[in-house]
């Protein structure tokens, strides 16, 4: 299995921190890097047998950090030339023959997940597309809200979905599994992108999961505890997501 990292944007609104670098490899206030924290499920969690890191704005700095980790399984790095005009469905483009040829993960380099987080998924028992899902904690208004189906399959994903109307928040932690599931994932993006809507910046990857499920794809939603995940968007986002560390990981002092 893969894990395909997306780390292809600037991050502007870390201000100074993401100047030089993405934020995947900023130095949070721990001393640690959000790439440690992944690289740590990926040499942890068995199934996982390589990363993919799609990279764009500041590639030299991860190139670099990826190097200093120095990860025992293998860490690939696809640049994305055009990271400063699409958005990351482009970047999920750009890791199409990864995901063809194998099972995958795809998450969002700009966010912390625990490996109890991404075991939830792997332990998911069938082939099928899953996504990780957060039911409980205090979620920002720029959230990506699910609407799910009594049966917990996903019904539409967005920041369109009111949160009056949702019932949880994605975790940008998504698993495919199976050949049938890999290539209708993988040739939705290619006829997505032919249209110039989902090329934008603003335009999430999630956007995919709604034009499987308008497809008749069935996609399963797993449930991931709020310890064990945190997106970084902002400042604050950085002084909750030390918080939640220094909870989990009270002995790690580096």
């Amino acid at each position: 299995m893969n894990l395909v990292v997306l780390a292809a944007g600037k991050g502007t609104r870390l201000g100074d921190m993401t100047k030089r670098a993405p934020k995947v490899a900023v130095r949070l206030p721990n001393d640690h890097t959000l790439l440690e924290y992944h690289v740590q499920v990926l040499e942890k969690l068995r199934p996982i047998e390589r990363m993919l890191l799609v990279c764009g704005f500041g590639v030299e700095k991860v190139e670099k950090e990826v190097a200093r980790i120095r990860a025992d399984k293998p860490i690939h790095i696809v640049y994305n030339p055009f990271y400063g005009v699409a958005g990351p469905i482009a970047s999920v483009w750009m890791a199409r023959s990864w995901m063809t040829e194998q099972d995958f993960l795809l998450c969002n380099g700009d966010t912390y997940y625990s490996e109890e987080a991404v075991q939830s998924l792997l332990a998911w028992p069938d082939e099928g597309v899953v996504l990780g899902v957060g039911r409980d904690g205090d979620y920002s208004g720029d959230s990506m809200n699910v609407d799910l189906q009594e049966s917990g399959r996903l019904r539409c994903v967005g920041k369109h979905v009111l949160r009056g109307d949702s019932q949880g928040v994605s975790a940008g932690l998504l698993l495919l599994r199976g050949h049938s599931s890999r290539c209708a994932f993988v040739s939705t993006v290619e006829r997505m992108l032919r249209q110039e809507a989902y090329v934008l910046p603003t335009a999430a990857w999630h956007s995919i999961l709604n034009e499987l499920v308008q497809q008749g794809v069935c996609v399963e939603t797993t449930r991931l505890e709020a310890s064990d995940w945190h997106e970084v968007d902002t400042m604050d986002d950085v002084h909750h997501l030390d918080d939640k560390l220094r909870r989990k990981h009270p002995m790690d002092t580096r």
